[in-house]
């Protein structure tokens, strides 16, 4: 968020909207009246009116305050920025507010999203027609194709419930879709092989390699059996699924040498700081030593 330093403007708003009957004749006043007949207005309360950096100087740009809805009792967060200068990023300003509210609404072990009305209190220049929207869509280039992908957070690929004839139209990311979706299953051999024709017309070739060693990775199937079952489905590309094979097999071997040489050294290591214990070094030297933890030199002293 940008700060700005505080001015007369900012703290005469700080001052008096931190008065609880100015805001809530405030509120009624400028919230749609459909929210506003729904809220309980004995229950507003001041939520945050203090921004305030490292320095712990107050600045005075914003405040909020949250309001309880009839019956349900559902908190409404109302936001205030007082803006005198007019400020291009207003928008990714109350974002990120927003963004930080839902982090702690969250947080505080709340299962929904609060809901947040902003407002924007603009006094400055009377000859600048003030030139931001209030949609967020119309701050973005084509605003219809904002809202129809915007207007949700996310599209949901739930490749547990998508057929697999439906994947398999995705072209080129068709291969990657299907092995997220079946490949770590205990049934993958058995049904790679009632669907080699699906399998086959699949495009791979550009994604094979790493297509076989994310399945040999993650499958606890026989890993020849995999290959074997490859191999007749792309006899094509038989070499690139032996050259795979070998690759992660190089890597595993690899992976095993350098961790049993880790493990070497760490046993060098706990040896080292046994002959310093007994000789009566302290802790902090054994660990300037040897670069073992504190906790684990003190376990070494318990045994």
């Amino acid at each position: 968020m940008t700060y700005q330093i505080a001015t007369p403007h900012d703290t005469y708003f700080q001052t008096t909207m931190e008065n609880l009957e100015v805001a809530r004749a405030f509120f009624m006043g400028h919230l749609l009246s459909e929210v506003r007949e729904e809220l309980d207005w004995s229950t507003l309360k001041l939520a945050d009116a203090v921004r305030r950096l490292p320095n712990k100087k107050p600045l005075y740009t914003d405040i909020t305050y949250v309001c309880y809805t009839k019956g349900k009792n559902v908190p409404i967060y109302l936001h205030v920025e007082q803006e005198r200068n007019i400020d291009p990023f207003i928008l990714e300003r109350i974002l990120q507010y927003n963004l930080g509210l839902f982090i702690k609404h969250r947080k505080q072990k709340n299962k929904k999203l609060p809901i947040i009305a902003n407002f924007v209190l603009y006094n400055g220049n009377k000859r600048k027609k003030y030139p931001y929207h209030e949609n967020t869509y119309d701050y973005f280039e084509i605003p219809w194709i904002a809202k129809l992908l915007m207007g949700r957070y996310f599209f949901l690929i739930n490749l547990n419930v998508e057929p697999d004839l439906t994947l398999v139209t995705h072209s080129s990311s068709a291969m990657m879709e299907l092995l997220l979706k079946r490949g770590g299953d205990g049934n993958f051999i058995i049904w790679l092989k009632e669907n080699h024709k699906l399998v086959k017309d699949v495009i791979v070739y550009h994604i094979l390699s790493a297509s076989i060693e994310y399945v040999l990775q993650v499958n606890k199937a026989d890993p020849e059996e995999i290959i074997e079952e490859f191999s007749k489905i792309y006899p094509q590309f038989k070499d690139t699924i032996m050259t795979a094979a070998r690759k992660l097999e190089k890597r595993g071997e690899k992976l095993g040498i350098q961790k049993g040489i880790e493990k070497g050294t760490q046993n060098e290591k706990l040896a080292i700081a046994k002959n310093m214990l007994k000789n009566g070094e302290f802790i902090e030297k054994i660990m300037r030593y040897t670069g073992l933890s504190k906790e684990a030199i003190e376990d070494l002293k318990k045994g």
